[in-house]
Parts: C-alpha cells; sequence; structure tokens
C-alpha cells in the first residue's frame, strides 16, 4: 500500500474555490484501489497511509481536528473521467473514511485497479 504524492490539480483548486472551502496544504495524493479500502458500501483509506502520507502535510490544527474525529476535512475526490466529488475525510478507528459520496464513486466509476486522485482541503 503505497500513495504517491503528486502536484495539486489545478481544476481541483477551481472546484474547491467555487465551493467556498479554504485550501490547505497544497499537495495531492495518487492511490488505486489497493490503497483504498470497500467496508459496507463505505471507501476508507488505511490509517498507516494517510498517518504516513498526509498528516504530515496538515497544519497542526489540521491534524487536531483530524485526529480527534469529531469533525471532518474536506477533500475533493476525482476519478479518471475527471468528475470531481465533494466528501469528507474522518478518523473512525482503526480506519479513515471517506463520507458523502463514496457510493456515487464506487458505484458509478471506480472499479478495478483504476486510480483516483485526493486533494485536501478544509473549511473553518
Amino acid at each position: 500500500m503505497h500513495l504517491v504524492a503528486g502536484l495539486l490539480l489545478s481544476s481541483t483548486s477551481a472546484a474547491a474555490s467555487s465551493s467556498g472551502a479554504t485550501q490547505a496544504s497544497s499537495f495531492r495524493k495518487v492511490v488505486t484501489m489497493e490503497d483504498v479500502g470497500v467496508l459496507k458500501n463505505r471507501m476508507f483509506l488505511y490509517k498507516e497511509d494517510v498517518d504516513t502520507h498526509i498528516v504530515p502535510h496538515l497544519k497542526k490544527e489540521e491534524k487536531r481536528i483530524l485526529r480527534r474525529g469529531k469533525k471532518s476535512l474536506d477533500i475533493w475526490v476525482i476519478d479518471k473521467y475527471g468528475t470531481c466529488y465533494a466528501m469528507g475525510l474522518i478518523f473512525m478507528n482503526p480506519h479513515y473514511h471517506l463520507l458523502g459520496a463514496a457510493p456515487l464513486v464506487l458505484g458509478k466509476n471506480f472499479q478495478g485497479n483504476q486510480v483516483i486522485e485526493i486533494s485536501l482541503y478544509i473549511s473553518y
């Protein structure tokens, strides 16, 4: 299970800006189905991957919010067709769950070992 760092997509920045979200740490992760778990029609990221590849890029306040598990960070998931889904990332032991549009992504486009891009944004 490895997440590969990349550059932030400008199309994601535009989508987040139009939604009123404030940009958090500028980075993006490219993942495949091997990096994303599916449990009862919900998507989750493995804790060790998030702790290793995402948490170090977050600001102190963002880390605190995420670790408390009471509030989610706004994230954007982009499928291979360029469709952008607004979701929340929240820690629910033992995984980080993707809230919101996960059933849409799972049912519509995310099959096999496709690649999705995850860009993190947070609204205060």
